[in-house]
């Protein structure tokens, strides 16, 4: 009987009869980041900062190989098999299993100095993969804050035309009412609606812009489109005047100088791998070799072993090869220079991007400063202008006018305001310094 309620009880209820899935749903997980947080994420999701990582993964197990092949290596081989021939030397039937065990220790004493310049290399490469790891995060760090400020600037510009878009609105309506009571002309009307429906559209391409940075963002920290949880953005409020440094960055503090110092390093000593090869070569080499046969076979179940061992120094030298060996070098020291020249115009463009940035930073501080002093008057002066009007002094095209500068000049503070920021990320990446700036702030 009890269960006969129970199964009426389920009958009787839907939603206990409603898959889990959907009786459990809730609305998607959702992150919200700043910009710290934002740059911590990425510096654990980017894809690009993995695939670094990796190659210098890569590049300190190079190392290692090259380093052991300066030690001594251990080698245990066992052969098991049937042999014959034919015809029989011996009388007496053989059998014709056989059996050995050999175990052979070498060491290579000397080779023309070649397992020390490639051990050199590799720690070069595992050096200059270091260097590229953190250049690579540096330029992530950059991308992430330019568009992290973008979008905190399209959050601010909605704001303001919000803001702009609430007074055209709140005027425009006044206007309307005067309109249709004859006291304002057809062309008075159709100035300040048309003015209305810019603020909408202006509006609407903020948002659209906040929305386009959001994705750039997502993309940057390396978030598939149907990953959750989703991540959303708090955008960064403006404060206090950055402090901008009026010094340019130091060239030789750059990643690409440091990297670029070390790739000289390394073509250098490729070259000399092949200037080895133009001239006598001398190699001393050891090995000491045990070996059990035919142990499987013995009498007694054991066999009798052999040692044997050697110090071999071997002098090598090619009289004639048409040439190759000397073109070999040649072709070695052109790519070396070449490889130096792309290098050094590569410094050139990041000297000038350097002395570029500096000349705007300051030109861009100055045109704060008086943006600032801008700003203020052009408040003071709507606030004038709104008195004047309420108490009809003068017209609703001139508050008009004096709301419209205002809102600019807003709109130029907020916009100088984050291209300051930029500039400033921009100066700390030459450093090297913006990923520990922003990221441990």
């Amino acid at each position: 009987m009890n269960r006969f309620y129970f199964v009426l009880l389920l009958l009787s209820s839907p939603t206990l009869l409603q898959p889990l899935s959907h009786a459990s749903s809730s609305p998607p997980l959702k992150l919200n980041l700043n910009l710290q947080d934002a740059i911590r994420y990425a510096a654990d999701h980017a894809p690009g900062l993995a695939i670094e990582r990796m190659n210098e993964e890569i590049r300190n197990l190079e190392h290692l190989n090259a380093k052991a092949k300066l030690l001594p290596s251990l080698d245990v081989s066992a052969v098991h098999g049937v042999q014959g021939i034919s015809p029989e030397i011996s009388q007496s039937p053989t059998r014709p299993f056989t059996s050995s065990v050999t175990v052979s220790a070498t060491e290579s004493l000397y080779d023309n100095g070649e397992s020390l310049t490639r051990l050199s290399i590799a720690a070069l490469n595992k050096e200059l993969a270091r260097l590229s790891t953190l250049r690579k995060r540096e330029a992530l760090t950059l991308e992430i804050s330019r568009e992290f400020y973008r979008y905190s600037l399209n959050h601010q510009l909605i704001e303001v035309e919000q803001q702009q878009l609430i007074a055209i609105q709140k005027q425009f309506t006044k206007l309307e009412h005067e309109y249709r009571q004859g006291f304002k002309t057809k062309q008075d009307y159709l100035r300040l609606k048309a003015q209305s429906q810019r603020a909408v559209l202006d509006l609407v391409s903020a948002k659209s812009r906040r929305e386009q940075s959001a994705i750039s963002l997502r993309k940057l920290l390396g978030m598939m489109p149907d990953e959750r949880p989703t991540l959303e953005f708090q955008p960064q409020t403006p404060g206090a005047k950055p402090l901008l440094t009026e010094s340019s960055p130091n060239l030789k503090n750059t990643y690409l100088y440091r990297m670029q110092e070390l790739e000289n390093q390394i073509s250098d000593k490729t070259a000399d791998l092949s200037r080895r090869n133009y001239w006598p070569q001398a190699f001393l080499t050891s090995g000491v070799n045990y070996q059990y046969r035919d142990y499987l076979r013995a009498p007694t179940g054991y066999a009798s072993g052999s040692t044997n061992w050697n110090v071999m120094l071997t002098l090598q030298y090619n009289f004639w090869d048409w040439g190759i060996r000397k073109r070999n070098v040649l072709i070695a020291e052109d790519k070396t220079a070449n490889d130096r020249q792309g290098r050094k115009a590569e410094l050139i463009q990041q000297q000038a991007s350097i002395m570029a940035l500096a000349e705007e930073m300051q030109r861009l501080n100055e045109s704060f400063t008086l943006q600032q002093e801008l700003l203020v008057m052009e408040e003071e002066s709507y606030s004038r202008l709104s008195n004047d009007y309420r108490d009809g002094k003068i017209s609703y095209l001139d508050l008009v006018s004096g709301m419209d500068n205002m809102f600019r000049a807003r709109v130029n503070y907020y916009t100088l305001y984050f291209s300051l920021l930029e500039r400033e990320a921009e100066y700390r990446t030459y450093e090297g310094t913006l990923y520990e700036t922003l990221a441990r702030q």
